[in-house]
Parts: structure tokens; sequence; C-alpha cells
């Protein structure tokens, strides 16, 4: 087993909206979890303090509207770790959004999954190389309201 600095990134993740009240109203928490089958074959979730090759870990990003007003035009963006690699489909929210991943550091967005021109002409981009993963809310986060997102990778 080796110890990954989950929390690390359990803090660098990002919502962008509209205007500056609307950011200081958005509070965020990004929690860890792994995921193991229980022996009836239904998924049992704790809290990540190691991991190992292989290991599926949940990412749950969660933001809530302390203000008083709604907040419109929320991107919510979260990193998927160098050692982890993205499961496909496993991203999941109840709010109307739409799901990007991006394989650059954020210069370029796209639905996976992605594809890159070369000279040979397109190519798929490889899940490994996918680095952040990001929800585009149409839904208006009324106050006090919270969103949930979350996502899933695999432990190189």
């Amino acid at each position: 087993m080796r110890t990954i600095k989950f929390l690390t990134y359990s803090v660098l993740f990002l919502a962008l909206c509209g205007n500056a009240q609307a950011n200081e109203a958005l509070k965020g928490q990004m929690t860890t979890n792994l995921i193991t089958l229980k022996s009836d074959g239904s998924e049992a979730s704790k809290p990540v303090k190691e991991t190992a090759p292989g290991d599926l870990i949940e990412y749950r990003v969660e933001y809530k509207n302390t203000g008083k007003k709604p907040i419109k035009n929320l991107v919510v963006s979260a990193p998927i770790p160098g050692s982890t690699e993205f499961e496909m489909n496993s991203n999941a929210t109840k709010v109307n959004a739409s799901f990007e991943v991006s394989a650059d550091g954020g210069a370029s967005w796209g639905t996976p999954p992605l594809w890159k021109e070369t000279a040979e002409g397109p190519v798929q981009v490889d899940i490994s190389e996918y680095d952040l993963v990001r929800w585009i809310s149409q839904d208006e986060m009324p106050a006090g309201g919270k969103f949930t997102m979350k996502y899933r990778v695999t432990v190189k």
C-alpha cells in the first residue's frame, strides 16, 4: 500500500460563476472515498487513507449557496490526479449540467471521448491523459441550495 496525498487534491477544485457576490456566497467541499465491493456485490465507501494500484476512488464535490440570491452559470472543475485514471461514465449529478474533460490542463475541453488532430488525422486521446473534469450547470442554484457532483478514478 502507499499513501497518496488526496487532501492536496481535495482542495484543488474550482467553481466559477457570473459575479463576485455569488462567489462569496458559494461554499465548497470535496471528499475522497475508497469504493469496495461487499460480499453481496453492493458497494461500500470509506474515507481514503492509503491506496494501492487498482483501487477505485470516488471524488464527491459539493457546493452550497449560503447567500440570499440564486447563483447562475456555475462551472465546477476538479482534478484527475496523475497517479490515477478517470473511470469513463462515472460522472454523476442530479443537476442539469453538461460534463466535459480536459487532457491539457484546461486549455481545451470536450465531451468524452476526446479527440485530437494529428498529421495523420483525428486520433482518440487515451483516457490516461485526462487531467481535469468539469460540469457546466444549466440550473440556477437557489439561495440555500446545494449541488453535488461526483466522479471516479482508478489508482495506477
